[in-house]
């Protein structure tokens, strides 16, 4: 029973690691000449309307692919 909790944490960090890794990645891809601080800021100014009208399923699916490919 410990083992498995234990494999069950470990997938899950784990998970979470590369998730991380892939979101990431995907940022610099989008862009690739901007710092941290430029990336907040974009970040920090989007509403939930603005990012509703602009969202595009490539986006979506380019993430996910990301993920899958590094998984």
């Amino acid at each position: 029973m410990c083992k498995k909790i234990f494999e069950i944490i470990i997938f899950t960090l784990f998970s979470l690691a590369l998730l991380i890794l892939s979101i990431s990645l995907y940022i610099k891809f989008l862009w690739p000449q901007a710092d941290y601080e430029q990336i907040i800021m974009t970040l920090h100014d989007l509403t939930p309307q603005i990012i509703s009208e602009n969202i595009f399923l490539s986006d979506i699916f380019g993430g996910l692919a990301t993920f899958i490919i590094l998984w």
